[in-house]
């Protein structure tokens, strides 16, 4: 009851705490291709054969020479890739979860610090090809409920504490 009695957040003071710490809530979006390739779109079978794992070779290959993916696809009359912006959760820009990306590759594309970098990954007898070729910093704003939740909980701690430090104060000078 101590604590919460002077735990008042108006608006106001959720817009300060904001303010006063707008760096705090600035988040990275990557933006990406990503291209998932098996036996059907490489070879027009689902084998998973000699031939398809050929080919694969030489698109690990040609990513290592320093192809684009753009490039590979036109190369082996591959579909055209997904392209997605996403944040290190793996949700897009207005903070919604992206099921179409396993929690895999959203690390692996968040443990690479290169923009526009093409790079081949193998997970669970799946194969892609992504290429990063945006990073931004995006200021999030008091729209976002995440936002206002965390600004929240910041007041109430740092209330707590206050409220703790005050208490601790009187009992020492003997005034509680």
């Amino acid at each position: 009851d101590v604590f919460n009695k002077d735990l008042e957040l108006t608006d106001d003071k959720i817009k300060t705490y904001f303010e006063k710490n707008k760096e705090k809530y600035i988040e990275i979006f990557k933006s990406v291709k990503i291209l998932e390739i098996n036996p059907k779109k490489l070879i027009g079978s689902n084998e998973f054969n000699d031939i398809f794992f050929k080919k694969l070779d030489d698109i690990h290959d040609s990513i290592i020479g320093g192809k684009k993916l753009d490039s590979i696809i036109s190369e082996y009359n591959l579909e055209k890739a997904d392209i997605f912006k996403i944040n290190k959760l793996g949700e897009d820009i207005n903070y919604k979860k992206n099921d179409k990306l396993p929690n895999e590759l959203v690390e692996n594309i968040f443990s690479i610090t290169d923009n526009d970098l093409t790079f081949f990954i193998e997970k669970k007898d799946k194969y892609y090809v992504i290429e990063i070729f945006n990073t931004e910093n995006v200021q999030n704003n008091l729209k976002n409920q995440k936002v206002v939740k965390d600004i929240k909980n910041n007041l109430e701690s740092l209330n707590k504490r206050k409220s703790m430090s005050e208490i601790i104060g009187k009992i020492n000078q003997k005034n509680f």
